[in-house]
């Protein structure tokens, strides 16, 4: 079997390089490719010309990297490995199929990129488990410097085994990709990083990124994939790789849409948070809200922004208030009552004080009560969906509605309250919702039992209480990513909007990075499968930095549970710290716009 150990380009296309053994050493092989996905069959022999007085050792190739070197020649670098160890090799790439002036480098043997720096002074990248730079000396010495550029980070994506991949000048700086393995209980993942230097001086680090460009996907987990190398063709960047078996993949990475959303505020989907932040305070004058007012559940009706707010008193049971607004940032409605209280006994209605604080208690000081609402208006009947928590039993999803008139009239005629998720021992049910439209003629309903956010369809609303409930495990899951700032736990959080490119879902997620802290997401999800994620935002698009996101109840926590679109802005309102209630906002075209440049990059299989 022929195994690729590097690929180049052409003016045509791409070249992939095979190492074929021979009776003394081993030869490289040439394919040439169109458009970087067909290649012709592997016999055209490479010509390796070396330097004067130099030699090239037998023994096996492997890690041919390529670098452009400004308006010269491309520079090749490789490996070889024999009985006496591991030799690092630099040449110039006259031809695809013709390398000339090799020269071994002495003092390093891993795999190596070269750069030239702005004043032609020449680096070199390396590294098969840190990442090293060297400076180029006099007569073509190299000297590495003694402290790793990159190592590998806990609970992050690349926390074993880096490798440098490839190196481009942007113009934010040196931009260097490198290989890693995410090494867990049952797979070495193979997943792609990046890294931002200096152009003035290569070895500062600029920024890292802390999510993978690429990750071995799921249903190719269980194969062993080495990558091959990357190459620019049609601005594209597409990686190559090859698994044990000998068949060939390529991946476009989203390199370039991911150099722009790494400036701020632009590239990426992003929320601005409103001036007018806290939208809603606390009220000492209101003994049922004078602790905490947040995670509003929102929608639009009848021309005004109406919002569902938690609220906790003197006596730490949580309520629902009530507040309105004309613009969604001056809330010039507000009412002096509580529009929804604990009315059963699984939602808090007899709710004592305990002794010692339950562990499902949330919000502060919450003892229990009726918590963190999500509302869908259907067929005008508003269906409010909320966590029921009676102050000792696990937490439980329930339900109630009332005719969307009653609500707008201030009538409050809510259905009685029923729990539609099962007991769960030792375990809470969450962050619940009912999608807006039915899917195949069923309600489609978002719940979450840790850490995933499950996704059951139902035929109707008419939960018993009793003997019908949601399922344990969901007919469908969307989990959190290992690899990524939403690796720990995820939850709904706004009721999913409907666009033209698909179910926006703003959610909420903790990091095993940042494990103290609630960031929110977003996601896009079909239109006929709401289980099928379309887009998924790559970094959070908001973070708790605002002194009102950690100066109360709970530090560092910014957590949705209602999302409006007005005149094509995109309003989401959240809890901050556990105590207010907050507004950021988007331009809905341009954050869609942004979230689609986070489409998960694709395995293609290479013909040869």
């Amino acid at each position: 079997m022929l195994k690729a150990v590097g690929v180049s380009f052409h003016r045509q296309g791409t070249v992939l390089y095979f190492k074929q053994q021979t009776a003394n050493d081993e030869k490289l092989l040439v394919a040439k490719g169109k458009e970087g996905k067909i290649f012709s069959l592997p016999n055209n022999t490479l010509t390796l010309r070396p330097g004067i007085r130099q030699k090239i050792a037998t023994g096996v190739f492997y890690d041919i990297r390529l670098s452009l070197l400004g308006n010269k020649e491309p520079a090749v670098t490789f490996l070889k490995k024999n009985k006496q160890g591991t030799n690092l090799y630099i040449g110039s790439v006259k031809k695809f199929d013709y390398w000339s002036k090799i020269r071994p480098i002495k003092n390093i043997k891993e795999a190596a990129v070269i750069f030239e720096g702005e004043k032609k002074q020449k680096f070199m990248f390396f590294g098969n488990d840190r990442i090293y730079l060297a400076v180029a000396g006099s007569r073509e010495s190299w000297k590495p410097m003694p402290k790793p550029l990159l190592e590998p980070r806990h609970n992050f994506f690349d926390n074993s085994g880096l490798t440098v991949g490839q190196v481009r000048q942007t113009e934010q700086g040196i931009l260097l990709t490198y290989y890693a393995r995410y090494a867990d209980s049952q797979h070495n993942v193979v997943t792609v990083g990046a890294a931002m230097f200096d152009s003035q001086n290569p070895g500062q680090l600029i920024w890292r990124s802390d999510y993978p460009l690429w990750q071995q996907p799921k249903g190719y987990r269980h194969l062993l994939i080495e990558p091959i190398g990357e190459v620019d063709y049609q601005n594209k960047s597409l990686l190559y790789l090859q698994t044990q078996q000998g068949e060939i993949f390529s991946v476009d990475l989203p390199l370039w849409q991911f150099l722009n959303s790494v400036k701020k505020s632009r590239g990426r989907p992003h929320l601005q948070r409103s001036h007018k932040n806290p939208i809603l305070m606390p009220r000492s004058k209101n003994s049922w809200e004078s602790k905490a007012t947040f995670n509003p559940a929102a929608f639009f009706a009848k021309g005004r922004i109406h919002l569902i707010y938690r609220a906790i008193g003197d006596d730490d049971i949580s309520t629902f208030g009530y507040a309105s607004s004309l613009d969604g940032l001056n809330f010039d409605e507000r009412l002096d009552y509580p529009i929804y209280a604990p009315r059963a006994s699984f939602e808090g209605q007899s709710i004592k004080r305990p002794q010692t604080p339950s562990a499902y208690a949330s919000g502060g000081s919450g003892i229990g009560g009726c918590e963190d609402p999500r509302v869908s208006v259907i067929d005008e009947t508003l269906y409010m969906t909320y966590v029921a928590f009676d102050g000792w039993n696990p937490p439980r999803v329930a339900l109630t509605s009332i005719l969307l008139e009653d609500f707008l009239n201030h009538r409050w005629n809510w259905k009685e309250p029923v729990l539609i998720t099962p007991y769960l021992p030792g375990e809470g049910n969450k962050n619940s919702c009912i999608l807006p439209e039915k899917i195949d003629g069923k309600y489609a309903i978002f719940h979450r039992i840790w850490p995933d956010i499950l996704i059951d369809y139902a035929d109707d609303l008419n939960f018993d209480g009793k003997n019908k409930f949601l399922s344990k495990t969901g007919h469908a899951k969307i989990k959190p990513r290992k690899l990524h700032w939403d690796s720990r736990k995820i939850g709904i959080g706004a009721t999913p909007i409907k666009t033209s490119s698909g179910w926006l879902l703003i959610y909420q997620a903790v990091g095993n990075q940042d494990g103290s802290k609630y960031k929110i997401g977003a996601m896009l999800l079909d239109l006929q499968n709401p289980a099928k994620v379309l887009a998924r935002a790559q970094v959070p698009v908001l973070e708790p930095e605002a002194w009102y996101e950690n100066e109360g109840w709970k530090y560092g926590v910014v957590y949705p549970c209602g999302a409006v679109v007005k005149d094509d802005e995109l309003y989401v309102y959240y809890g901050g710290a556990d105590t207010y209630s907050c507004v950021a906002k988007a331009n809905l075209p341009d954050f869609l716009s942004h979230l689609l440049t986070h489409q998960p990059a694709v395995l293609e299989s290479v013909v040869i």
